[in-house]
C-alpha cells in the first residue's frame, strides 16, 4: 500500500530514526569490543585445553601433502583443528542505519514537496526487528 507524505515530515522522522540507530549501534559497538575480549580469553583457553590434542590428531598423510609452495595452507584441514572451538562475536549490522542515510540523500536531491511512500519502506526503515531487513 502507498501513501503520500510531506517529504520535510518524513526527512524529520527519518533523522530521529537515524539518530536512535546511532545511538543503538555505538551502544552495539561498546558491546562488541566487550565480547571480543571475552572470546579471546575464551579462545586461548580453549587452545589450552585442546591443542595438543588436535596437534596429535594431524595425520602424517596430511603434513606429507604439504611442501611450502603454499606457505598460505598449512597442509592439514584447519576447519577440523578449529571444530567445536568458541565462535567469534558477530560484528553489529549498520544495514538499517545505511538504509536511512540513502533515502534521506534522496530526499534532498529530489526536492520533491511530497512523495509516495509504501508499507514495505515503511517497516524496513522504522522496524525494530532485524528479520524484516532485507539482505541486499
Amino acid at each position: 500500500m502507498q501513501t503520500k507524505v510531506k517529504a520535510p515530515v518524513y526527512a524529520k522522522k527519518l533523522r530521529a530514526r537515524l539518530a536512535e540507530l546511532r545511538k543503538r549501534r555505538a551502544q552495539a559497538l561498546k558491546e562488541y569490543e566487550l565480547a571480543v575480549s571475552l572470546w579471546r580469553t575464551n579462545f586461548c583457553a580453549w587452545l589450552r585445553d585442546t591443542g595438543q590434542k588436535r596437534v596429535d590428531e594431524i595425520k602424517k598423510s596430511e603434513l606429507r601433502a604439504y611442501n611450502g609452495k603454499y606457505a598460505h595452507r598449512p597442509g592439514f584441514d584447519v576447519n577440523e583443528f578449529f571444530r567445536d572451538a568458541p565462535r567469534p562475536p558477530i560484528y553489529p549490522d549498520d544495514r538499517q542505519i545505511r538504509g536511512v542515510v540513502a533515502v534521506l540523500r534522496l530526499l534532498g536531491i529530489s526536492g520533491q514537496s511530497a512523495i509516495h511512500v509504501g508499507t514495505a519502506d515503511i517497516t524496513k526503515l522504522f522496524s525494530d526487528d532485524a528479520d524484516l531487513e532485507d539482505d541486499g
